[in-house]
């Protein structure tokens, strides 16, 4: 399996032929499918794929504090000025919901989550996956109740080392590494002056 960012027309079709499959034929989540190729473009869309078929995605949309995140989040104006990622799409077909597949698409919206410098990721989940997600680091910090049920939703704070280790979070790893990189880097650059 191999995550991959959706770049040409051919792999964003195949994302959302896997998200009609999931979410509206096997889930009947039919009110995902407004908008999604407009937000599509303006987005992070990750895939994983499997002998060359699309087993699994996510997007993530980073942007900067707006009264609609206010609004559907419930949400003030934060004190960081860097991005806020909203996470959503999440699917998997369901052969592969035991496998890697939705672990290594949360891992790499992280990854992206630092390297966008984002200092909060929000996301929203059915009571089933929140065990899964607070694991991974997330906290859940209200319900909401929308005409098609009852979500969670979710915080992290991408560079809070301390609760990634407190959890024992996978992506404290990835934060680690990040923090490598950069210090290299710093270290390359200092010996080049």
């Amino acid at each position: 399996m191999r995550v991959n960012i959706a770049k040409t027309q051919v792999e964003y079709d195949a994302v959302r032929q896997l998200r009609l499959k999931v979410n509206y034929e096997e889930l009947g989540k039919d009110y995902l499918f407004d908008n999604q190729e407009e937000i599509d473009e303006n987005a992070t869309v990750l895939f994983v794929e499997k002998d060359d078929e699309v087993i699994g995605t996510v997007r993530c949309l980073f942007v900067n504090y707006n009264q609609e995140i206010e609004d559907y989040w419930g949400i003030g104006r934060p004190i960081s000025r860097s991005k806020i990622g909203l996470t959503d799409r999440l699917a998997v077909l369901p052969a592969f919901r035991n496998s890697r597949a939705a672990y290594q698409l949360v891992t790499q919206i992280y990854k992206q989550a630092l390297l966008e410098g984002s200092h909060l990721a929000l996301m929203e989940c059915e009571d089933y996956l929140l065990p899964f997600y607070e694991h991974m680091g997330f906290r859940a910090f209200r319900q909401v109740v929308h005409s098609y049920g009852l979500r969670n939703q979710l915080y992290i704070n991408p560079w809070n080392a301390n609760h990634l280790a407190k959890v024992r979070s996978p992506f404290l790893g990835e934060y680690n590494r990040y923090q490598e990189e950069m210090n290299r880097f710093i270290m390359s650059q200092n010996q080049a002056v």
